[in-house]
C-alpha cells in the first residue's frame, strides 16, 4: 500500500502554468491601466476648465524655470 504504484505519472505542465499565470497577470494589470486611463480621461479638461489660475500657474511656472 505505500509501496511505488505501477500508473504511470501525468505530467502537471508546471512551466505552462507559471507562464499562463504570469500572462495573465500581465493582460489583467495592463487592462485595469487602460480601463483607469479611459475612466479618468475627461477628469483633468473638467478640473482645467473650473480652475481659473491654472493657465497662470503653468505660466508662472515657466517664467520661474527660464529665470533659471
Amino acid at each position: 500500500m505505500l509501496g511505488t504504484s505501477n500508473k504511470p505519472q501525468d505530467p502537471i505542465y508546471v512551466i505552462p502554468m507559471a507562464l499562463a499565470l504570469a500572462l495573465a497577470a500581465f493582460a489583467g494589470g495592463g487592462l485595469g491601466l487602460l480601463w483607469d486611463s479611459v475612466e479618468h480621461s475627461g477628469d483633468d479638461a473638467v478640473q482645467a476648465e473650473n480652475s481659473p489660475d491654472s493657465a497662470q500657474s503653468a505660466d508662472t511656472e515657466a517664467e520661474n524655470s527660464a529665470k533659471e
